[in-house]
């Protein structure tokens, strides 16, 4: 069981106390009127977080790689069904104790080496921002913006979904399509290399659920609604950008992994202006529930006399131009290579949590050792292209072999 003096308090040195806490890193009582949150808010939340334009491409993308229909919904699911594991358990962490992932880090990492775990979330989360802001620029309370966004988005989600079944003449044609890969790799790997893509959006989330869950009334609602909201919910947006995304293949004879594309092609301005409008509400939702607020927490640990939560958000929306996210956008390959290539540095830090314990150096060899399997097929993702076929395989699985190797490592490493 964690110690939670050891993980919540500062340094007990008082005259450099301020240096390390303030209100928004104070872990949240248990009785206190904050806590709101219950299974209506946090189910809402994984519905708003799942209809958004990266978790439709991360499904629509597999298209575009030569899988079949089918196999690139069974990819979506087997990956959210791994990365559910540690979004389940930062989850209720984050619900029993009343702390955001920050202050979590500190069991883990130590009370100085935490600050290298978050400036890594911090990272990515600066980065996903500016994606996300890229994508809703080419069409209160946040408990409230997320019940709003699970009212309009799944009614727009389900209205897309009918249109691309009827326009492409029924289920038969939609998902009659067999996998075809075009560049002589191994099916499997494809495979697997969607399955990491379909982690990488929520390889954030399963690190900073304490975030929101610190705000949650009971600790068995948050274990459950993580569960049926990952695995399920946005595992049935995946299945609508797999299903647009075939059925276009079948109206118009091409293939866009882009919902706005797709937009493009209806030849009626009142509908492209209506999904745009859609598209862009559910950007700024996810900006929020993945970025800005785990970005906000990240820097309060770094900064906490300076930062708070509005500051912290300005900062991340500053910072994530320099990410250009035009160039991660630019197609499925590209957009695939950024998820991969941050899975790889989050997974050893969700293998590195799941074992509850540790301090400072155990936390850094298991951190390295996680991502070094891993860093061949990085090289070759950016292109290099005197890679070993073998390093290109287990990077496929990155996020996994990370996990994995991470979680191995700790746990023998902590063993006195």
């Amino acid at each position: 069981m964690l110690r939670v003096s050891r993980i919540l308090l500062a340094p007990r040195r008082a005259q450099s106390a301020e240096n390390y806490t303030k209100k928004d890193l104070d872990p949240v009582p248990s009785n206190s009127k904050e806590r709101t949150w219950t299974w209506p808010s946090l189910l809402g939340f994984w519905i708003a977080e799942a209809f958004s334009i990266s978790m439709y491409q991360v499904a629509s993308s597999s298209i575009t790689k030569g899988l079949s229909p089918g196999l690139a919904i069974v990819a979506v699911l087997v990956g959210h069904l791994l990365v559910c594991v540690p979004a389940m358990l930062n989850g209720y962490v984050g619900c029993i104790y009343g702390i955001n992932f920050p202050v979590l880090m500190r069991s883990t990492f130590g009370i100085y080496g935490a600050y290298f775990g978050v400036f890594v979330r911090g990272v990515v989360a600066c980065i996903w921002f500016g994606t996300q802001s890229f994508q809703g620029g080419e069409y209160i309370e946040l408990r409230f913006l997320f019940m709003a966004k699970t009212i309009v988005m799944p009614i727009f989600g389900l209205t897309l979904f009918v249109w691309a079944i009827v326009a492409a003449h029924g289920f038969g044609p939609t998902f009659s399509k067999r996998t075809h890969i075009t560049d002589g790799t191994p099916p499997v790997v494809v495979f697997f290399q969607c399955v990491t893509t379909a982690i990488g959006p929520k390889a954030t989330l399963a690190l900073n659920m304490p975030d929101f869950t610190r705000y949650a009334k009971y600790p068995t609602q948050v274990f459950w609604t993580q569960a049926v909201g990952l695995v399920v919910l946005v595992t049935l947006c995946g299945i609508l950008g797999v299903t647009v995304t075939s059925a276009c293949q079948q109206i118009y004879g091409v293939t866009t992994w882009n919902p706005l594309q797709v937009s493009i092609l209806w030849n009626n301005r009142a509908a492209q202006f209506f999904s745009a409008l859609c598209w862009m509400f559910a950007v700024i939702g996810t900006n929020i529930s993945a970025n800005s607020v785990s970005f906000s927490n990240d820097l309060a640990l770094w900064f906490p006399k300076w930062i708070n939560a509005r500051r912290g958000a300005y900062v991340c929306c500053i910072i994530s131009i320099a990410a250009t996210p035009w160039n991660i956008q630019y197609s499925a390959a590209s957009f695939s290579a950024f998820l991969g290539g941050y899975a790889l540095f989050l997974g050893p830090i969700a293998g590195i949590m799941i074992f509850f314990h540790g301090f400072n150096i155990r936390a850094f060899v298991a951190f390295i050792c996680g991502i070094t399997p891993n860093l061949a097929g990085l090289a070759k993702a950016t292109g290099n292209e005197h890679v070993p076929r073998g390093a290109i395989y287990i990077y496929s699985l990155s996020w996994l072999v990370g996990t994995i190797v991470a979680f191995v490592v700790y746990t023998i490493a902590g063993r006195k």
